[in-house]
């Protein structure tokens, strides 16, 4: 049986750190041509790709991997960095990161993270991500409002107040 490749890649803003175990590190540009070229390579290897959730920079690396149909698992910084302190790495830089993310994937083989819905990649529109924020912060704003109508127990006459 043939071992999993692993690279590990840390995110950020402008640039993509990435780890091969086999090859040098090295740093692209975080945009969608060099993601794409970065993709393409990994369907070559047959390589399972690992980087932190890393609050939507990691979007267009996501969405690189999805459509090349790579396996990848998007895993969260905090658990990162617990393994990388429990592996003895007390320094934290973007390459230390990435070889790290290999290490957490031979060692803990993080669950493959599910491409996301067509309709959840727009990022506009009544099913993006942003519409469907807004309408559950406005759902739980209703349910706070009827809690505190049904407790109220006040006994002067306060509009939207039932005693």
């Amino acid at each position: 049986m043939m071992q999993q490749t692993f690279i590990g890649v840390d995110v950020a803003k402008s640039w993509l750190d990435i780890h091969h175990p086999k090859q040098r590190s090295l740093r692209i540009d975080n945009t969608p041509k060099a993601a794409r070229a970065f993709a393409g390579a990994c369907v070559k290897e047959g390589a399972w790709v690992i980087f932190e959730a890393s609050g939507g920079y990691d979007r267009i690396l996501r969405e690189a991997l999805e459509t090349a149909e790579v396996p990848f698992s998007r895993v969260n910084p905090r658990q990162a960095r617990d393994f990388a302190r429990a592996m003895g790495v007390i320094g934290k830089t973007d390459r230390v990161d990435a070889r790290m993310l290999v290490e957490l994937g031979i060692r803990l083989n993080p669950p493959w993270t599910e491409p996301l819905a067509q309709a959840r990649k727009s990022p506009s529109g009544p099913n993006g991500p942003a519409a469907t924020a807004r309408r559950s912060a406005q759902a739980g704003g209703h349910q706070a409002q009827a809690d505190r109508r049904h407790r109220c127990s006040c006994r002067y006459q306060v509009p939207d107040c039932r005693p």
